[in-house]
């Protein structure tokens, strides 16, 4: 027998086809870079969104490694 061949499916690919329920007009980032960030926060710790906010701020250098942010970091 064969080995069953594996696909590997990123988290971007999950979110893909996630619709943005945001008004178009006032997207700053994308809902990836949001997602993405939100993620990786919750992990490290963080509870509520100020700290997600400080996350993302404090390692913007780690997160634009992986995540477009085309507009900056959050709040910038």
């Amino acid at each position: 027998m064969s080995p069953a061949k594996s696909t590997q499916l990123t988290l971007r690919d999950c979110f893909q086809d996630c619709p943005d329920p945001r008004r178009e007009h006032l997207r700053l980032h994308s809902l990836w870079d949001i997602v993405g960030l939100s993620l990786c926060a919750m992990i490290c710790g963080c509870d509520t969104v100020v700290e997600i906010h400080e996350y993302g701020l404090k390692k913007f250098d780690f997160l634009s490694t992986f995540l477009d942010l085309e507009n900056g970091g959050p709040g910038q």
